[in-house]
């Protein structure tokens, strides 16, 4: 602290006593400008110096010294500094000193963030508090990291609107200021749109796009050990991401980066310094590269300015960092555009080319609830509700088929950033994961617009952010990565996104037939929350895509209905069980033996007297069925035609009226009995051979099976029932359930569940879930983890459901509670949180 005061005090004089060229040249052409300056200067200096640095302690110096050095920057890159008049003057000066008034905040306004009493659009606290562990500080200081360039312009039009004015007129140039600071930290497209680039105030003249580009870029080149002063870095004990970007400062020893190259009138910004770890060494080339973005955007925006505005800068960094102990090559990855779009949009990833419609409409339903959602946040009761809507339009006539849907839309920022940013997902971004919207959207690639390519080799997107005033229209080509874009300036009502087909293209896929579109689009999609169309555009037809989660046909009198959001968080769906009747067993004939029942003890065979609880172990209980072939002569010309014991047996079974031997045994026993074929000399267990089967009717010339049976069973003696189980190998369950994620079908999902009751029988059913499950990237498949939650869960609120239903039924109730709290007592975050409390009270 010593040291930072001792630097802080060093500022007055550097800005008073030692000022940079532009300072000095404000103050030579109009004192009473000047003064306005410095009295700005006394009234922020300690919010930079002190305030700013108490909130983001190991950030990297956003004081006083740092917008002086800015100035130096901006002054060697001016064309002509005389040429200015001193407003453009004061408007740089004053720039560079508040662009950063925003990272200071009170700790009033600090505890107001905490509390959500200080909100910020499209920010969500709670959401950035979340990302960062419950981190308060790092909370704070990325939040206001994100917004201080809006922050600045408040508090210079809050605080200094009387402060900045025009000497010896009552006009405030506050409002510019705020502009070009606020501009610092904003794209191309909204400098062009919100900054001006000619003004006038009194008698002087000013172009702010000018300042704008110029605080731009002095405030990047402030990157060398100025920035960072090591003394400081020792006695703040950083670590982490924090340490690497004051260690990068480190590396660069020149100040002076502007130069002049007076045989081409170019100014060069150069580099100096060396590095000794790679490491650090990458990122200063990443910030090359930065720097070489601004670079092209300020040659770009001002070439068109008067000469005395007019940046002429070369286009790339002159890098003159030397390593020591490695050498960076001048190589880096690159990628071919042609071979990655037919890698990615092709049918290595998706099985056919009719998925890139599914994924075309699911970018849209995506657009379409996001905006439903924002509308709903801010909309008042008596507003009209927002209907979300898709159509496809198809037109033989002019040879196009369009995708229009009314979502969200898409701005420049977000078309630059994240649409032609293939692998960059917005969805997955913190431009809209700060928002802290509850809909979580299914795309999470990055790359699902590439399938419009297997529709189409050019497609023409025309789109509109939802709160924006431009419609943006652009054209792609499958072969080639150069995109055309263009502003409409169109001042019709037109919000969301239309993509453009080619129709004989488009319709190929689809066999030229509209109703193999529909019923493709009708076996993807749940279309409960869209209205969704199709239109031939040359007959005037219309044509309605529906598909509903839950179907309109009542449950009968034999069925119960039970809705799975009832027991589920964000899974919806309702199952229809047959009313249960039998599914509680209590005796033994509900097993699966056929003939008479007898009991083997490892000695002697007798019938069967033990009940159902005597024979379990562990819940299983092992079912010898033994057919009795009774006629050699008949059998064995089923065995001369088949030449197959086991066909000849089951032949025999289908045409004769057979009856069976049943043997049940301690389980133990079961086990090491043999299975299959057996014919006279063998044994069925140890100690009990066929020849005792020539007892009950076999004939001891013919062969015969021995079929195994695993039954298992979950009992409860006290109350002499028990239920007869199935275990997931048994195929009944697979095609049960359909399952779509956020309305998606996911194709290749198999509803598998261990130990389900046998006679709990349950129609197909569907089921939406919109929780943050992420399919593949094909979207046909989940992880078999989530294969395995979502199967699980849905089993349990089937059970709990069947639960309430048995309600009066205290015998059977408690009985299925044991038989949940066994087999399917397992904690979900999908499961109501009473529910999984009810379960944790159970006791066995």
């Amino acid at each position: 602290m010593n040291y930072k005061n001792n630097h802080n005090s060093l500022i007055d004089f550097e800005f008073e006593s030692n000022p940079p060229k532009l300072l000095k040249s404000l103050k030579s052409d109009n004192e009473e400008f000047y003064s306005g300056v410095l009295n700005v200067y006394k009234k922020t200096k300690d919010l930079l110096n002190i305030r700013v640095s108490q909130v983001f302690k190991d950030y990297t110096l956003h004081n006083v010294n740092h917008s002086l050095r800015i100035m130096y920057h901006i002054e060697k890159l001016i064309p002509d500094l005389d040429a200015l008049s001193g407003l453009e003057k004061a408007l740089l000066i004053c720039s560079a000193l508040l662009h950063d008034i925003g990272m200071s905040a009170t700790e009033e306004e600090i505890n107001k963030i905490k509390n959500n009493e200080l909100e910020y659009k499209g920010l969500s606290y709670r959401v950035i508090l979340k990302k960062y562990s419950g981190d308060h500080e790092t909370a704070i200081q990325e939040l206001l990291r994100i917004v201080h360039a809006d922050r600045s312009y408040d508090y210079i039009m809050e605080k200094l609107k009387d402060d900045l004015t025009i000497p010896n007129m009552n006009v405030s140039y506050a409002e510019d200021v705020a502009i070009i600071c606020k501009s610092h930290t904003k794209d191309r497209t909204w400098i062009e749109n919100n900054v001006k680039e000619v003004g006038k105030k009194g008698s002087y003249d000013y172009n702010s796009k000018f300042c704008s580009i110029l605080l731009r870029l002095g405030d990047i080149l402030d990157f060398d050990v100025n920035r960072t002063p090591y003394k400081l870095y020792e006695s703040l004990s950083l670590s982490g991401i924090s340490k690497k970007e004051w260690e990068q400062h480190f590396v660069i020893h020149n100040f002076d980066k502007v130069i002049n190259d007076p045989d081409s009138e170019l100014k060069y910004i150069q580099f100096f310094g060396t590095s000794t770890n790679s490491l650090i060494h990458r990122k200063i080339l990443i910030y090359f590269d930065w720097i070489n973005d601004e670079i092209e955007l300020a040659n770009d925006i001002t070439c068109a300015f008067e000469k005395r505005y007019k940046l002429n800068i070369y286009h790339n960094v002159k890098n003159n960092i030397t390593s020591e102990g490695y050498s960076i090559a001048d190589l880096r990855y690159t990628v071919n555009f042609k071979q990655v779009t037919n890698l990615l949009m092709g049918e290595q990833i998706y099985s056919d080319k009719k998925m890139g419609l599914r994924e075309v409409i699911q970018n849209s339903i995506d657009a379409c609830i996001v905006r439903k959602e924002i509308i709903e946040r801010t909309a008042n009761l008596w507003d009209d509700k927002f209907i979300a809507h898709i159509s496809i339009i198809i037109s033989e006539k002019d040879q196009e088929v369009k995708v229009i849907d009314n979502g969200i839309g898409m701005s420049l920022a977000v078309i630059k950033k994240y649409f032609l940013n293939v692998g960059v997902s917005y969805y997955r971004s913190d431009d809209y994961l700060m928002q802290d919207l509850k809909y979580q959207p299914i795309g999470n690639y990055g790359i699902g617009f590439l399938s419009c390519f297997m529709l189409s080799r050019i497609v023409k997107i025309k789109t509109r952010y939802y709160n924006d005033s431009n419609i943006y229209e652009l054209e792609l080509s499958k072969n080639d990565e150069y995109v055309s874009i263009k502003n409409l300036n169109e001042q019709f009502n037109f919000f969301g996104t239309e993509i453009t087909f080619n129709f004989n293209e488009f319709m190929e896929v689809f066999g030229y037939e509209i109703s193999s579109i529909k019923e493709f689009l009708e076996k993807c999609f749940l279309t409960d929350e869209i209205l969704f169309t199709i239109i031939n555009k040359d007959d005037r037809s219309q044509m309605y895509i529906e598909n509903q989660l839950y179907n309109s046909e009542d449950a009968s009198s034999n069925e119960i209905v039970i809705e799975l959001s009832d027991y589920l968080y964000g899974v919806h769906g309702k199952v229809t069980l047959k009313k249960p009747s039998v599914i509680f067993k209590n005796n033994i004939d509900s097993l699966p033996y056929y003939g008479d029942s007898y009991f083997f003890d490892g000695n002697t065979l007798e019938p069967l007297d033990k009940n159902i609880y005597q024979l379990a172990h562990d819940g299983m209980i092992g079912i010898i069925n033994i057919p009795l072939i009774n006629d050699y002569y008949e059998f064995e010309k089923r065995n001369e035609v088949l030449d197959d014991v086991e066909a000849a047996v089951e032949d025999y079974i289908i045409k004769n009226s057979t009856d069976y031997l049943s043997i049940f045994s301690d389980y133990n026993l079961y086990l090491k009995a043999t299975s299959g074929v057996i014919e006279s000399g063998d044994e069925i267990f140890d100690g009990l051979d066929f020849d005792v089967l020539i007892e009950y009717g076999q004939d001891g010339d013919a062969s015969t099976i021995v079929e195994k049976t695993t039954v298992y069973v979950f009992d409860s003696p006290k109350m002499d029932k028990y239920l007869i189980l199935e275990r997931v190998n048994s195929q009944r369950f697979l095609n049960l359930c359909e399952l779509y994620i956020k309305n998606v079908l996911i194709s290749s999902f198999d509803f598998k569940v261990d130990y389900f009751i046998k006679d709990l029988i349950a129609k197909p059913f569907r089921v939406n879930v919109d929780r943050k499950i992420i399919p593949n990237i094909s979207r046909d498949n989940i992880s078999k983890n989530d294969e395995n939650i979502i199967s699980s869960s849905i089993y349990q609120a089937i059970c709990l459901g069947f639960l309430d239903y048995l309600r009066d039924h205290y015998v059977e109730k408690e009985l299925l509670k044991n038989y949940i709290k066994k087999h399917h007592n397992y904690k979900s975050n999908f499961l109501r949180e009473e529910y999984n409390c009810m379960l944790d009270e159970i006791n066995i």
